[in-house]
């Protein structure tokens, strides 16, 4: 047990490191890139659907955002807060390819022990639900975009 709680202070470490740099690393769910895929190959599917699958992943929902608010994408800067605008405006292929960058990405830094990977999977998971009860919240009462960090007063 004393090897276990030596590599919860080390993750805690990381995560504070990684909080500091700006460049936190959470798993990613790979399957989810392969759903991403299949629906930017699909021309019936919807920029809407796509959408939905990329909140499913909250660092993808962050780098989309980030894509889509650059100058190259958007050169007279209105800032796009929400999901389904930033989807739209960098279109299926990139999301397609962003979306397996962002999974690469994800598992290339995962080097934790087995009981790690678990950990932060629960902590993933735990992460997925809280914004899960979040955006169906918003949605429901009708207050903020549930897109967006943005809340009203």
């Amino acid at each position: 047990m004393r090897e276990f709680d030596v590599q919860i202070g080390a993750f805690s470490a990381e995560i504070e490191e990684e909080l500091k740099s700006g460049n936190l690393s959470f798993p990613t769910v790979f399957d989810l890139s392969l759903r991403i895929k299949q629906m930017a190959d699909d021309p019936n599917a919807s920029t809407e659907d796509m959408a939905k699958l990329v909140r499913a992943e909250p660092v993808l929902s962050a780098k989309v955002l980030k894509m889509a608010n650059s100058l190259l994408l958007n050169p007279y800067q209105r800032e796009i807060s929400n999901v389904s605008t930033a989807v739209s405006r960098i279109g299926s292929s990139a999301l397609r390819c962003l979306a397996y960058a962002v999974a690469a990405d994800q598992l290339a830094r995962d080097q934790r022990s087995r009981q790690m990977q678990l950990v932060a999977s629960g902590l993933w998971m735990h992460s997925i639900d809280v914004a899960s009860w979040a955006y169906a919240f918003a949605r429901h009462l009708g207050r903020g975009n549930p897109d967006t960090r943005c809340w009203p007063g």
